[in-house]
């Protein structure tokens, strides 16, 4: 069974196509994030319908345009302790959140 971290990680995207492969290495890593946040402008939402999306992640749809205001969106929404953002191009190794995870956890000073 896969570990669930208390960890957001924030999308902006266009609905690129490479968002689908991003989701897919998120989805199919060792830990999952609790969240996972893809923030998208409105006028840009029906490039999602082809997208799966995964159980655990919201679409946040926004007015705005601009990776910059998308990821303020993101980061105000998410409730967890850690917070990770990701170009929607990103593709993860099957351990990236699982590391990335354990090194802030052990290194993490108050």
């Amino acid at each position: 069974m896969k570990k669930i971290r208390d960890i957001t990680i924030v999308i902006p995207t266009l609905g690129e196509k490479t968002l689908t492969k991003c989701l897919n290495s998120i989805d199919s890593g060792s830990t999952l994030p609790k969240t996972i946040f893809i923030i998208i402008p409105k006028e840009y939402s029906k490039n999602l319908i082809n997208i799966k999306i995964p159980k655990n992640a919201e679409i946040i749809y926004t007015n705005l345009k601009g990776q910059v205001s998308q990821k303020i969106i993101g980061f105000k929404n998410a409730k967890t302790k850690f917070i990770m953002q990701l170009d929607s191009d990103i593709i993860l190794s099957k351990n990236t959140i699982e590391h990335l995870y354990n090194f802030i956890s052990i290194n993490t000073k108050k």
